[in-house]
């Protein structure tokens, strides 16, 4: 992959901590029978309280139902995002290739060519649902719209209707209302069918909290944001269960974080650090043992790691930026790629 004119950043994480491998096969017996995917967009890592350091009660009073979700999973406290844009990272998670390789590496620019002839690539979904899988998406904000081509796969792709990303405006709609339609598609759904759900969240994009005072902090407003944005999962996961999938495999990340004035920066997409790259990354599924996980993971390990749960093998991706099936693959050693030209498309800087 050549990176010629790109700003990136070069991560070399070593020192791993498996608390749990298994392979899983492609029999019938292995394949889990709800896959979920929540996206939590422009959610810091350090907001959840499973990360918050000690005495930070602030962060851990903010996001209980998450936290839950992370007592009955792993906690993969080293994850990272390749990009700090909505369409490129979630276009990452769903290929299991960082922007450079699917080409999709801004906002509202292109689409992702249709089928994997074409593309090159893979997209989970279309693998998922060739395999018996009814698939189901339902997104809250333009940046994902159908019309950029991530609908590709899922028999239903609900972007509640926002259309296009225009300019730099957002159109978004209520994350519970996002919810709802998911969880009304469930209802028409046998219950023995096999199913992967991705439900996508807005709520800590800025604007953040229009309801609080002025002169309400930037931070404070966000957080507000984090935790009604932790009120929606927790609608979501009782919804599941109440639907007696409470076996569902879950896994919950972000595409990116929020620089809330780190470096200069108030929200995201111009520059790189962890501020925007460093992402929760939690996993649910049946017979995985809770723990935590210190060895570098990356959104682009979604999409294997899914695929390896519905008993699907999943192409290796050579070179840095590739994803891996967490499951069953470790890298204490791994080589990670992060990029943006947001700024050099939005104000002229150099790439």
């Amino acid at each position: 992959m050549r990176a010629k004119g790109l700003l990136v950043l070069l991560v070399l994480a070593v020192g791993a901590t498996v608390l749990w491998l298994r392979p899983w096969g492609a029999a019938d017996g292995d394949r889990c029978r709800t896959i979920v995917l929540i996206t939590v967009d422009t959610l810091r890592f350090d907001r959840l309280g499973c990360h918050a350091p000690p005495g930070q009660e602030r962060a851990a009073s903010l996001t209980p139902r998450m936290d839950g979700l992370a007592g009955q999973g792993v906690i993969f406290e080293n994850a990272r995002s390749p990009i700090p844009l909505t369409l490129p990272g979630h276009t990452t998670m769903l290929s299991g290739l960082p922007p450079a390789v699917t080409g999709v590496r801004l906002n509202a620019h292109g689409k992702i060519p249709p089928g994997e002839t074409l593309r090159g690539y893979p997209l989970l979904a279309q693998r998922l649902r060739k395999a018996g899988y009814r698939t189901g998406a339902f997104v809250s904000a333009s940046p994902l719209s159908a019309h950029y081509g991530l609908d590709q796969g899922f028999e239903r792709y609900d972007d509640g209707g926002l259309g296009d990303q225009t300019g730099l405006a957002y159109a978004e709609r209520r994350g519970d209302e996002t919810v709802a339609a998911a969880l009304a598609w469930l209802d028409r759904i046998g219950k023995e069918d096999r199913v992967f759900l991705w439900v996508h969240l807005f709520e800590p994009h800025a604007p953040y909290a229009p309801e609080a005072p002025p002169g309400t902090p930037l931070e404070t407003r966000y957080d507000i944001d984090v935790h009604r944005a932790d009120q929606i999962v927790g609608l979501l996961l009782q919804g599941l269960d109440a639907r007696e999938r409470d076996d569902a495999a879950v896994l919950l990340t972000s595409d990116h974080g929020e620089a809330l004035d780190e470096l200069g920066e108030r929200t995201h997409g111009l520059l790189l650090g962890d501020a925007v790259l460093r992402v929760p990354l939690i996993l649910r599924a049946p017979g995985l043992e809770p723990g935590r996980r210190a060895d570098p993971a990356d959104v682009s390990d979604v999409a294997p790691t899914l695929a390896a749960l519905a008993g699907i093998a999943w192409p290796r991706q050579e070179g840095p930026g590739g994803g891996l099936d967490l499951i069953s693959q470790s890298a204490p050693s791994r080589l990670r790629v992060a990029e943006s030209l947001y700024a050099h498309q939005l104000h002229g800087w150099a790439q």
